[in-house]
């Protein structure tokens, strides 16, 4: 096997007498979709907001293409191919679609203070022209973002975070608040992503993560009890008790 892109050491991040994640330790291979799951405060978003560097672990190591990122900023994170979204979507709304693109891509060559608006910035426009496209929103590019539809700003977000060009892409419940339709077509769009770039996936449409994951990670009370292939966490008595239990057995 290969050295893995993220290995993630003993994380613990205590607030006061909790510990959010306890000793969390699980491997992302290069090249894979890789689930986190788990129930409702067992920790899944400290520990992503501690590998991107939103949050400073208490205890353990982060290390990311054979460099430890523990004590690095998330801009550090950034450029070094780390990238995030949140569960949260955050666009500008009263930009266009593609300026919000092309300014995504202006602060990624040079820092938000020369952003220019996309009709003076070829490069800029081209680029997110195309990237508009990767993530089915090539129609929508002089709509405010505002004005789109909540799957639609969600795939904007997702287009902002691949203009930071990742090496692995967190994503925090990207399926979060969206109709049947909407999340079919999210699920889609992650199943050709998968093939560009690394992911690693928080989300709770169980459904969706066995459809999509290459490995699934389980945390429970900020520990890990276990790391596999989609079916052996289907079988995994641990994960069965404390987690997915009848919710497995509804899965195709």
């Amino acid at each position: 096997m290969a050295e893995p892109l993220l290995r993630v050491e003993g994380l613990v991040k205590r607030f006061g007498a909790l510990a959010a994640t306890d000793g969390a330790s699980f491997e992302v291979q290069p090249g894979e979709l890789h689930a986190l799951i788990g129930p409702n405060g067992a920790g899944k978003t400290t520990l992503i907001h501690q590998i991107s560097g939103a949050l400073r672990p208490d205890a353990g190591r982060i290390e990311f293409a054979g460099q430890d990122l523990s004590h690095t900023g998330m801009a550090a994170r950034v450029r070094a191919g780390l990238v995030r979204s949140y569960q949260i979507t955050s666009v500008f709304k009263r930009l266009s679609t593609l300026d919000n693109l092309c300014l995504a891509m202006q602060a990624r060559r040079h820092g938000v203070a020369f952003w220019r608006a996309a009709a003076s910035d070829g490069a800029a426009r081209d680029e997110a022209m195309a990237l508009l496209g990767r993530v089915g929103l090539a129609a929508r590019a002089e709509q405010a973002a505002g004005s789109l539809a909540h799957g639609e700003q969600r795939q904007l977000e997702l287009g902002l975070a691949l203009a930071a060009r990742p090496r692995l892409l967190l994503l925090d419940e990207p399926l979060a608040g969206m109709g049947s339709e909407e999340s079919a077509r999210m699920v889609e769009l992650l199943q050709a992503l998968r093939h560009e770039t690394t992911l690693l996936l928080v989300e709770h449409d169980m459904d969706a993560v066995f459809r999509l994951a290459d490995r699934i990670t389980t945390l429970v009370a900020g520990r890990v009890i276990a790391s596999d292939t989609p079916d052996a966490i289907r079988a995994h008595p641990e994960v069965l008790k404390a987690y997915l239990g009848d919710e497995l057995e509804a899965l195709p």
